[in-house]
């Protein structure tokens, strides 16, 4: 019984003792024959002897049995150590769970296969990975509801064989919290690896995208991401890609923490996969708004003041007349005007493309705006305003309108309004409306009553000048209400999932009306209507249709309507040609060449810089204008056609021009001798494409305005949309006078051109 309780190291230790004990005995017996008192007393000492072996054998053996087992319980303990941190590097490294004892080795445990799977007491070693997660795919990760799975266990029993049967998530537990305390031979170990999985969230604004995780691809295939929030191992590769069937990724990375992205489509390319959190990307052309008072409970935005310019874009964009006959989308500030002194916008317009008119040079970004009070509006600079003035708010930096300075536009009161403007939209390109054309420069605004008033401007700023005249009448169209929002479409524009076209007109009224349009549709105060106008001016008639209906978006009060309707955002980038010399304010031809006579009849070409002439008595604009007669020389009494060109420079732009992408627009006033009298001399405007900057060869047909042919009247001149002919690398724009058969002199002029390059995406 002793001796099986010893153990191995303790036995030889015995058995030495115990021959040890014998040999001495017996050579003491042969060392003498005769028994003697010496050999008695050498008897009794070696009995004495094994006596006290006895007893020392007694009391060390449960010391040396005590110090084995803390022995081996130690290194027990260590040796499942060493296993369950190879068992996590193995995840690591691996992404997947090591699905043996002997998978760690060669590289993630110090022991060889054997002595993976048995203790140093010849007794199995068992590992289990908890049944919930340990089929788990990296590539598809793990809800955040598994994560307290993410758990295996190690099972060693020195004494015996352990045996654990472990099919369940529920034996599991009950392993997991066994107390081994009470069975000195088994040892557990735990190993909880929820540490080492971190959070993917991955969001899509709109359709488009794809992405791939540890190898597992997602596409869209045009369609719309689901929203995605999964668990990976540390280390996993991420690979976000911009298109619709996942290729060449944009963003790479290997994960080290929780990561958030969304795929927003109308950002650039390159740029689409964006770190939360991101403000959405602007739509290439989105709605901008103000109201007429506070809102609460629109999406994206809880709340806003009128004093706050919002927009309304992805994600979830539809308009009224798109796809699902329904309004919906996202609002979100783009600034707040009363940290300026501003309390309450009454109308306003974002300006899509930098030119100069009327001596006032706008930039891309600029707001005109109008406000409701007479107030003094403070960022940068300092301005005064009237509520019948349109001021610039010009923001620091484009997109940014935190602050900004300040100019005045239009000083109403100048050009006799004195009524509070209430709604307002800019002209940036040549565009018809109902066989009207409104020129780059012109102001369309609301004022007073139920119409519209077109402004042509000669110059603009602290000192305002221009033609004033009606344009819609609403009693017309019946309109019973204000305008509060005004916004002319001037080409064929994608706006969400709606097309708008050139020549309609975008508006919200001060309250809702049940008689709008020549259709007579009702509308509500929070909605936007689309005016197709077929006739302007004192016989208007045109019908209407809803493109946005605020109850659809949480607006519903008459405070929740639009204030202010603007689109920000052009189908076309537009270029404001650099023109020399456009009003002949340098009092010469500055910048202009003298043609001769075209007609080949030997006319004089007496063009020059004039401030009047017998057919006109004042420039259209500034001081001067050119004229066919400055030099009051004799042109002839015969047919005749003189002018002054010069070419504009558009290589800069050839492979748009070359791709088929590029048209363009001119206007100017003009005036002539009425006819009935003398002569019925004219002016008109014609543009000429060449093959190279300077020289070279026309290419295609030239386009010619209207001729103006009135005396003392500046009658609008324009050449609409035209289409530049591939080759081309300069238009020649052409002021041409010409003289019928009668009279002496040339009378015709030209004042304030402009033109402009489209360039399509």
């Amino acid at each position: 019984m002793l001796a099986s309780r010893l153990g191995k190291e303790f036995r030889p230790f015995f058995y030495e003792q115990r021959a040890t004990v014998y040999l001495m005995m017996q050579m003491k017996i042969h060392k003498t024959s005769n028994v003697s008192d010496e050999a008695g007393f050498a008897i009794l000492a070696v009995m004495g002897l094994l006596v006290a072996l006895t007893v020392a054998v007694t009391i060390l053996l449960p010391n040396g049995i005590t110090s084995h087992n803390v022995q081996d319980t130690e290194t027990e303990r260590k040796h499942l150590q060493a296993i369950g941190q190879g068992s996590e590097i193995y995840l690591r490294e691996n992404r997947t769970w090591p699905p043996t004892l002997a998978a760690h080795n060669p590289g993630y445990a110090p022991f060889a296969s054997t002595q993976l799977t048995q203790n140093n007491h010849l007794f199995p070693r068992y590992y289990f990975v908890h049944p919930n997660t340990s089929t788990f795919a990296n590539g598809t990760g793990l809800a955040e509801s598994d994560l307290t799975d993410v758990r295996f266990l190690l099972v060693s029993n020195l004494d015996a064989d352990a045996t654990p049967t472990i099919t369940n998530a529920a034996v599991f537990e009950t392993w997991w919290a066994t107390d081994e305390s009470a069975m000195p031979g088994l040892h557990i170990y735990r190993g909880n690896l929820a540490s080492q999985f971190h959070h993917v969230t991955l969001k899509a604004l709109d359709d488009g995208g794809s992405y791939q995780i540890d190898g597992t691809t997602t596409n869209s295939s045009g369609g719309l991401l689901a929203d995605y929030s999964r668990y990976h191992v540390a280390g996993t590769v991420i690979s976000l890609d911009e298109e619709d069937t996942y290729a060449t990724p944009e963003v790479q990375f290997a994960l080290t923490g929780n990561v958030a992205y969304q795929f927003d489509p109308l950002c650039e390319a390159g740029s689409q996969w964006r770190v939360v959190p991101a403000s959405p990307c602007f739509s290439p052309i989105v709605l901008w708004l103000s109201t007429q008072g506070s809102t609460s409970g629109a999406p994206g935005l809880d709340s806003w003041t009128d004093s706050q310019i919002v927009y309304f874009d992805n994600p979830n964009l539809t308009y009224e007349t798109g796809s699902t006959g329904q309004t919906s989308g996202t609002f979100a500030s783009i600034t707040e005007m009363s940290a300026f002194g501003l309390a309450d916008i009454d109308a306003g317009h974002y300006v899509n493309a930098s030119m100069t008119v009327g001596g006032v040079t706008l930039n891309e970004g600029d707001l005109l705006l109008s406000t409701d009070v007479n107030e003094t509006l403070t960022s940068i600079n300092s301005l005064s305003v009237n509520d019948e003035d349109v001021f610039i708010f010009r923001p620091v930096s484009p997109d940014d309108y935190s602050s900004g300075t300040f100019f005045m536009f239009i000083d109403a009161s100048d050009i006799g309004i004195t009524g509070d403007i209430e709604a307002l939209t800019f002209v940036e390109m040549n565009t018809s409306v109902a066989g009207q054309v409104l020129l780059q420069g012109d102001v369309l605004f609301f004022y007073d009553g139920r119409d519209i008033y077109h402004f042509s401007p000669t110059s603009l700023g602290s000192t305002t000048s221009g033609a004033v005249s009606l344009f819609i009448d609403g009693s017309d169209i019946g309109i019973s209400e204000q305008f509060e929002g005004l916004e002319l479409i001037e080409e064929q524009t994608d706006l969400g999932d709606i097309t708008l076209q050139a020549g309609q007109l975008l508006a919200s009224f001060e309250a809702g009306d049940s008689d709008l349009g020549d259709n007579r549709i009702n509308v509500d105060v929070t909605d936007i209507v689309i005016f197709d106008l077929t006739s302007v001016g004192n016989d208007t008639e045109g019908t209407a249709s809803i493109v946005f209906d605020g109850a659809d978006v949480g607006l519903t009060t008459v405070s929740e309507g639009s204030d202010a309707v603007m689109i920000k955002g052009s189908t076309s980038t537009i270029v404001a040609l650099s023109i020399t010399n456009p009003g002949f304010e340098t009092g010469d031809l500055t910048g202009w060449t003298k043609t001769g006579d075209l007609t080949g009849n030997g006319g004089h070409n007496g063009w020059g810089a004039r401030t009047s002439t017998g057919a006109m008595s004042y420039p259209h604009g500034g001081t001067y204008f050119g004229d066919a007669r400055a030099d009051d020389a004799v042109t002839g009494s015969n047919e005749h056609e003189i002018g002054v060109y010069q070419r504009l420079d558009v290589s800069a732009y050839a492979t748009d021009i070359d791709g088929g992408k590029a048209r363009t627009s001119f206007s100017g006033f003009g005036h002539g001798e009425t006819p009935g009298g003398c002569c019925d001399d004219k002016a008109k405007l014609r543009i000429t494409f060449y093959n190279a900057v300077s020289g070279g060869s026309p290419i295609g047909v030239s386009n010619d305005s209207v001729w103006a042919n009135t005396t003392e009247t500046w009658d609008q001149l324009s050449i609409n949309d035209a289409s530049v002919p591939a080759g081309t690398r300069s238009i020649e724009l052409l002021l041409l006078g010409r003289k019928e058969v009668g009279g002496s002199k040339l009378d015709g002029g030209i004042d304030d051109v402009r033109g402009s390059l489209m360039i399509a995406p």
